[in-house]
Parts: C-alpha cells; sequence; structure tokens
C-alpha cells in the first residue's frame, strides 16, 4: 500500500506508531544515562569512602599490615568495578606503600602478573 492510499485513521495509526517507538527510543537513552549516572556517583562515593578511611588511618598510625589489607579491597572493588583504575591508582598512593616496601614497583608487579618482567 502505498501512502497515497492510506485512509486518514491509518495515517494516523502510522504517526502513532512512529511517536511510539521515538520515545520507546527516547526511554532506552535516558535508562543508559540514568544507569551510567547512578554508577558514577556510587563510584565516588565508595571512593570518598575508602579515602576516609586512609586518611584516618594515617592519623591513627594505621599499621602496615592493615594498609596492606586496604589494598585489597581497593583492588577487588576495582575488579568489581566500584572503582575505576585511576581511582584505585589515586588511593593506592594514598597508603604511600613504598615507604614501607622496598623495590614497591617490583613487589606490585610480581602481586599483579604472578612474576617479574
Amino acid at each position: 500500500m502505498t501512502q497515497h492510499n492510506l485512509t486518514p485513521k491509518q495515517e494516523q495509526l502510522g504517526k502513532a506508531l512512529e511517536l511510539t517507538q521515538q520515545f520507546e527510543q527516547k526511554l532506552q537513552e535516558l535508562d543508559h544515562f540514568s544507569e551510567a549516572f547512578v554508577q558514577k556517583y556510587k563510584r565516588e562515593g565508595i571512593f570518598n569512602s575508602f579515602k576516609e578511611k586512609i586518611n584516618l588511618g594515617w592519623q591513627n598510625q594505621i599499621p602496615l599490615e592493615a594498609k596492606l589489607i586496604l589494598l585489597g579491597e581497593v583492588i577487588y572493588a576495582t575488579e568489581r568495578q566500584d572503582l575505576t583504575p585511576k581511582q584505585a591508582r589515586e588511593l593506592e598512593e594514598l597508603l604511600d606503600l613504598s615507604k614501607f616496601i622496598q623495590d614497591y614497583s617490583k613487589i606490585r608487579e610480581q602481586a599483579i602478573l604472578g612474576e617479574l618482567v
């Protein structure tokens, strides 16, 4: 059927269907945006929580063992995508483990890769 053979009612239905499809597409875009927005602020909240723990730990002379456990939690949160790799690196720097562990970069590499490269 061509456009010229449609009744006014069929034309209205066609337009309504087109508008409904456009509306559905916009809703999907909004859902995607909402999920990204929520994930971003969730990550920021988790990041800030870790940052507060680390700063409080420094104030209370947190022992090395506790810092290592905290680092493990940061790594786990990053694997779960609750933190970005950039946030994880920033938190790792706040822990300042290189101050306590000789050849920290090599030890870190071995911990991540299982061997020294």
